[in-house]
C-alpha cells in the first residue's frame, strides 16, 4: 500500500518536467544504449551477481538473457520501477505481437485492452501509475512518445530485435526484480551485496555537467564516487563496472581522455592498495539512427575492472 501512496503522491501534480533526473521525472520506456553490444565485450555475467540502474528495465533484462544469477536495480526516479514491472509482466505473460503493439503502435499505444488479461497481476503502485495515464492521456509522463525518440533505434535491444529472445526472456525472467530508490552518491548505503558487475549507464555525464572536459568529468567521478563503490560493493577480484556511455563518440577523444585518466590513476596509486584498477574503452554499433552523409561513429562504453595484486 505504501508503494501506491508514494506513486500517487509523485503523480499528484504531474511529473517533474524541469529536471530529467529526479524522483518523479518522466520515465524512460526503452533504453537508448546498445547494452547487448557492450555486455558481449565485458566479463561474462553468466552465473554472476549484478547491480544495475533500473531505467527502462532493459539493462536488467539484457543481464537476465546473458545468464546473470542475481540482479538488483536502483534509480533516482521512483516511477521507473513501474516501467520495469509493466514490461516484465508483459514479457512473461503476453505474446511478442501484443508487446510491440502496446509500445510501438500509434493507434494502440498503451491500449488498456492489451494488458487487461494480466491487470490482476500488477502491483497497486503500477495500477496507480497506469490509471493516472489512462485518466489524463498525458504523454508527458513518458520520456519518449511511442517509446523512442526519432534519433534512436530499438533494434539493438535483444528481445525487441528477436522474437525468440523475447520468448526466452519470458521463461527466464524472475517473478520480481529487486529495486531500491536511491541516487548514486548514497548507493553503498542502500546495498551491501558484493557484485561482480555494476552497470551505471551515463549517470556520470549528468553529475558533472559543469565540467567541460570528458577526462575531467570522468576523473572527478572516479575520485568521488566510483572508487567508493568499487571499494565497498564490487568484487575485488575481477569485478567490473560499466560507468559511462556516450553516443556517436569520437574514439580519438576518448583514447586521449582514458590515457589521462590512467596516468592520474598511476600517479595516485598507494603501495598499500590490495587491488589494481584499469579503465578500458568498448566501442559498439551506435543506437542512434544513421543520418545520410554523416560520418558513422560508434557509441562508446567505458569500464573499470579491478583485480587483486
Amino acid at each position: 500500500m505504501l508503494d501506491a501512496i508514494k506513486t500517487a503522491y509523485a503523480l499528484k501534480n504531474g511529473v517533474n518536467q524541469r529536471d530529467v533526473y529526479n524522483w518523479h521525472a518522466p520515465v524512460f520506456l526503452f533504453t537508448n544504449e546498445n547494452i547487448a553490444g557492450y555486455l558481449k565485450q565485458m566479463n561474462s555475467v553468466a552465473g554472476k551477481s549484478v547491480l544495475t540502474v533500473a531505467a527502462s528495465g532493459d539493462h536488467a533484462f539484457e543481464c537476465v538473457l546473458n545468464g546473470a544469477s542475481h540482479i538488483d536495480t536502483f534509480d533516482i526516479n521512483y516511477l521507473q520501477k513501474h516501467v520495469m514491472e509493466l514490461k516484465a509482466k508483459m514479457i512473461k505473460h503476453l505474446p511478442y505481437y501484443d508487446f510491440m503493439r502496446f509500445f510501438f503502435s500509434k493507434k494502440q499505444f498503451f491500449d488498456h485492452n492489451i494488458i487487461k488479461p494480466i491487470w490482476h497481476t500488477f502491483s497497486p503502485g503500477l495500477r496507480v501509475f497506469l490509471n493516472k495515464y489512462y485518466r489524463t492521456q498525458n504523454s508527458d509522463m513518458f520520456r519518449y512518445q511511442q517509446s523512442q525518440a526519432t534519433c534512436y533505434t530499438v533494434d539493438k535491444i535483444s528481445y525487441i530485435n528477436d522474437e525468440q529472445a523475447y520468448k526466452h526472456l519470458g521463461h527466464v525472467l524472475p517473478n520480481q526484480i529487486n529495486f531500491k530508490q536511491t541516487n548514486l552518491i548514497n548507493i553503498t548505503d542502500k546495498f551491501n551485496t558484493v557484485y561482480d558487475t555494476i552497470l551505471l549507464s551515463n549517470i556520470s555525464e549528468y553529475l558533472y555537467e559543469e565540467t567541460p572536459y570528458t577526462a575531467g568529468k570522468i576523473i572527478s567521478f572516479l575520485n568521488t564516487i566510483l572508487s567508493k563503490i568499487a571499494d565497498e560493493i564490487l568484487n575485488e577480484n575481477n569485478g567490473q563496472i560499466c560507468f559511462h556511455y556516450a553516443w556517436r563518440a569520437s574514439s580519438a577523444d576518448y583514447e586521449l581522455a582514458v590515457a589521462a585518466i590512467k596516468q592520474q590513476m598511476r600517479d595516485s596509486i598507494d603501495c598499500f592498495d590490495t587491488v589494481v584498477r584499469d579503465i578500458n574503452i568498448i566501442p559498439v554499433r551506435s543506437a542512434c539512427i544513421h543520418i545520410p552523409n554523416e560520418k558513422i561513429r560508434p557509441d562508446i562504453a567505458l569500464t573499470m575492472t579491478q583485480k587483486l595484486r
